[in-house]
């Protein structure tokens, strides 16, 4: 029992920590490049979410990644599970021909979402990411909206890992927001100021 409690108590504590955030997606995603287009997309969404229903997503961080659920669907999930890589919702419908025959020739096209209509997800890996994101941009984001009105609040709430917007924020230099069912972040006295690659190794150890 005090094991298993410890080992809850150590969970609990990672979801917070913006450190234990900034590990896991940088091993995830080591390319800064990339891991910038990436989790710049994932504010987007983030916030085109939030506008919507502040309740209604919450991020979690796993330990192959994170992932962003809107409603009680996986939204954008940098992360690997069991076969598939990189899920990302979109609405199919929004696909033009020759996307779609490339993600199906490529075996990409995975199944349907049992609760949006019309919502199927993608596998983006995450080296062909560049090139296969412009083309379901749209179909991506025509999905958030209703995604986003399913419920008052995101079932998912009990996951939420509050670390991932506070490194979100640390990374990028954005304003992310907290959803309105979690504590608001400490108050930063210089606003959300990028850490450059220097300032990051001073501010992580």
């Amino acid at each position: 029992m005090r094991r298993s409690l410890a080992a809850l108590a150590e969970a609990l504590a990672r979801r917070e920590d913006p450190e234990a955030a900034r590990r896991t997606i940088e091993a995830r995603l080591p390319d800064q490049e990339l891991r910038e287009a990436i989790l710049n997309q994932m504010v987007e969404d983030i916030v085109a979410a939030h506008q919507i229903n502040p309740a209604s997503w919450e991020t979690t961080l796993v330990s192959s990644g994170f992932t962003l659920n809107v409603g009680r669907v996986w939204m954008f999930s940098p992360a690997r599970w069991r076969k598939w890589n990189f899920p990302i919702l979109i609405d199919q419908r929004l696909l033009d021909g020759e996307t779609q025959r490339l993600l199906e020739q490529d075996g990409l096209l995975q199944c349907e979402s049992g609760s949006l209509f019309n919502a199927r997800w993608v596998c983006v890996p995450p080296e062909r990411y560049r090139e296969l994101f412009p083309r379901i941009r749209e179909a991506h984001r025509a999905i958030i909206p209703d995604a986003a009105r399913q419920h008052k609040r995101t079932p998912y709430y009990i996951h939420h890992s509050p670390g991932v917007p506070r490194y979100l924020r640390l990374a990028l230099g954005r304003d992310v927001p907290d959803p309105a069912y979690a504590a608001p972040a400490p108050a930063r006295s210089q606003g959300s100021q990028r850490l450059l690659p220097r300032q990051q190794e001073s501010q992580w150890g």
